[in-house]
């Protein structure tokens, strides 16, 4: 399926906020490498490419109703915001339940309980680090 109208619906939600878009499109762009090195095709990259879109989706919401945009709060409001946006474009109800399972915990790693979940994870991680210093740290030493 494509997924032009979920980046449209992510793309006005973040319309005020450039960074939630640019942070989507790099983890989606990591995601992406993740499933190329995995092989992963048909239903389950597009479940992927569906949840990464939509992963962030609560953070504006959280920081409104809220005052937050802490992880806890981007979990309660994001599944609420992405089962709306995909039951508004006519997908399956057990891929929405699916992402919206994901979306609510992608803060929370010992909720990741299949493959499609740990790639959005990874993913952004990936991304989260660029951010870190450690990662931009070319002395630092990873220890076993």
């Amino acid at each position: 399926m494509p997924h032009d109208q979920v980046i449209a619906a992510m793309k006005e939600l973040f319309r005020d906020a450039p960074y939630g878009i640019e942070h989507t499109f790099a983890v989606l762009k990591d995601a992406e490498a993740i499933m190329d090195g995995e092989g992963i095709q048909g239903a389950e990259r597009d479940l992927i490419t569906t949840t990464v879109i939509l992963h962030d989706i609560g953070v504006l919401e959280a920081k409104r109703k809220h005052g937050s945009s802490e992880a806890q709060y981007q979990e309660i409001e994001g599944p609420i915001i992405a089962r709306q946006i995909l039951s508004d474009l006519g997908y399956d109800e057990s891929l929405i339940a699916r992402v919206c399972y994901i979306v609510r915990h992608h803060h929370s790693p010992a909720y990741i309980d299949g493959r499609d979940f740990q790639v959005q994870w990874d993913a952004d991680l990936l991304v989260n680090l660029e951010g870190m210093e450690i990662r931009n740290n070319k002395s630092a030493r990873f220890l076993p």
